[in-house]
């Protein structure tokens, strides 16, 4: 669990822990857990330069959950449906170079092949998600 920065008292879930990373919360609080719609920023370090990423959406127990959009630092994001911090129901997932994969999306994983935009082909074709790299087929 990661302390808020701005909220004595409050956390979020964090799966990923390191140094040099905080989070802040423009919504409520409930039991010591962020707790409906806000946003949330991380702020960390990497490779020596301060990034951020934002999720603005509902929070539910300090995690994401219901609809929401989260945004990397790199630029991709994922609009969708959430659960228990984790991608599930329908979403999108769009990367900053201009494609975009959607379909619907089981603990953060997309399931199967969604319906994407290949930037590069300029048409839409199937698309594979796994690990935030998108991979397409005819």
């Amino acid at each position: 669990w990661q302390q808020i920065e701005n909220k004595a008292n409050c956390t979020v879930w964090n799966a990923y822990p390191q140094e040099d990373l905080t989070a802040t919360w423009t919504g409520k609080c409930l039991n010591g857990k962020a707790e409906g719609y806000g946003e949330k920023v991380w702020r960390f370090l990497r490779y020596g330069k301060w990034e951020k990423a934002r999720y603005k959406g509902t929070m539910r127990d300090g995690k994401d959950n219901g609809l929401g959009v989260l945004v990397w630092a790199n630029g991709d994001r994922y609009v969708g449906s959430w659960q228990n911090g984790k991608q599930e129901g329908h979403g999108i997932m769009e990367f900053a170079a201009g494609n975009k994969c959607e379909g619907s999306w089981l603990v953060g994983k997309l399931l199967g092949s969604g319906e994407g935009w290949h930037q590069g082909e300029g048409k839409v074709m199937k698309c594979y998600v796994d690990s935030n790299k998108i991979s397409f087929s005819d």
